[in-house]
């Protein structure tokens, strides 16, 4: 059985966290991902050339930089799923 699902990563300076996640992502036979919506909370790290990286691999992937904290970023987040 396949499972239509989307996937929200919220981050900041996790680009080694993010990677492994996306790579799970790629792997899971039984997940079909509607989409993929990274937000990063406005990281200074290698996050921004992953979610590139993965992007090419992954259409459904969109990327979101956000400065403007925590709460913001979960709300942007959830405000970006498709319904």
């Amino acid at each position: 059985m396949t499972v239509s699902i989307s996937a929200v990563v919220c981050t900041h300076n996790r680009a080694e966290e993010l990677e492994a996640c996306l790579r799970s992502l790629c792997e899971c036979p039984s997940v079909a991902l509607a989409e993929v919506i990274v937000v990063d909370n406005a990281s200074t790290d290698r996050t921004r050339l992953v979610a590139a990286d993965y992007a090419d691999r992954m259409p459904a992937l969109c990327y979101v930089y956000e400065q403007a904290g925590a709460a913001v970023c979960k709300k942007q987040r959830l405000a970006r799923c498709k319904q």
